[in-house]
């Protein structure tokens, strides 16, 4: 269906010279990936307001948008793996977090946990066109993940009070680390 959607936009702006033929293939990426997060984005918020917690879709899709640009991870090989794989995750992390939000951890405790996160982040971040970057580049790039990620556990601390949402945003981090940590694992065997 996406895919059909695509090639007619082209196809049209093919048509009325908008762009060029030899830009045809950046703009059919360019519209796939905007038209799949538009969906995926409109399905987490869905789904999540169809089990009570919308806030929750929108603090996963914050993150998700925010940190996975900066650290790559997982790649399905297709659309429907990707959506699926992405689904399952959110379940999951809904279903842990509202566990995880009836245990009581103090700020402390939740600043040691980000700190966990954050060297597991750093260790195992995909730095995106690695080939193209020299390595004090490829560094800040890292550095850039590991901001965005320490942004986010921070945000989870102030939360604190409000539990299912601290817990939620940790678990996403945690689950970002772990993907990260998988993929890397994978490619060295």
């Amino acid at each position: 269906m996406i895919e059909k959607i695509v090639n007619n936009l082209v196809k049209n702006l093919l048509k009325i010279e908008i762009i060029k033929s030899e830009e045809k293939v950046l703009y059919e990426y360019g519209i796939r990936l905007l038209l799949t997060s538009i969906f995926n984005s409109i399905w987490i918020i869905s789904v999540a307001a169809f089990l009570g917690y919308p806030i929750l879709g929108v603090i996963y899709i914050l993150i998700l948008g925010n940190v996975r640009t900066q650290l790559g991870g997982y790649h399905a090989k297709s659309y429907g793996g990707c959506f699926v794989c992405y689904n399952i995750f959110f379940a999951f992390s809904i279903l842990v977090s509202k566990f995880l939000s009836f245990i009581r951890c103090n700020r402390l405790e939740m600043a040691f946990i980000g700190g966990v996160y954050l060297l597991i982040i750093y260790k195992f971040a995909p730095v995106p066109f690695a080939k193209k970057l020299d390595s004090s580049e490829k560094d800040i790039a890292k550095k850039n993940a590991l901001g965005r990620t320490a942004l986010w556990i921070c945000i989870a601390i102030l939360l604190r009070n409000y539990e299912e949402y601290w817990a939620f945003e940790i678990l996403a981090v945690l689950g970002i680390s772990i993907v990260l940590m998988l993929t890397e694992l994978n490619k060295k065997e």
